[in-house]
């Protein structure tokens, strides 16, 4: 393996560790919750348009509904979470030990 191969699995790995830290934050995903994986799993969803989408980044994670408009425009980049239901999203962010999370400024999902 040369230095390029160990600087990139080095990347990946840091990047895992970092993911993992802020789903740390919440505990564990409930009935109808999944990781989202990959964009086009993240647009499938939002062509559906049910359920919300959690997008979490460091600063603070946001909850979409899953047909809004902001989620056709995510990158892959921060982790995201898939909940079928306005009750477990809501219970999932305020396990939040952050305790940094909002709504959507462009769907508002206030029956979250």
């Amino acid at each position: 393996m040369d230095a390029f191969d160990r600087a990139l699995k080095q990347k990946a790995e840091q990047e895992a560790e970092e993911e993992r830290q802020l789903l740390g934050r919440f505990g564990p995903l409930t009935d109808t919750m999944r990781r989202i994986v990959g964009k086009s799993d993240l647009e499938a969803l939002r062509a559906a348009g049910l359920g919300f989408i959690i997008n979490i980044r460091p600063e603070r994670s946001v909850v979409h509904c899953a047909d809004c408009e902001a989620v056709g425009v995510m990158s892959a980049k921060h982790p995201k979470i898939f909940s079928g239901t306005t009750h477990e999203a809501a219970d999932w962010l305020r396990n939040d030990q952050s305790g940094v999370w909002d709504y959507c400024g462009l769907c508002h999902p206030t029956q979250v």
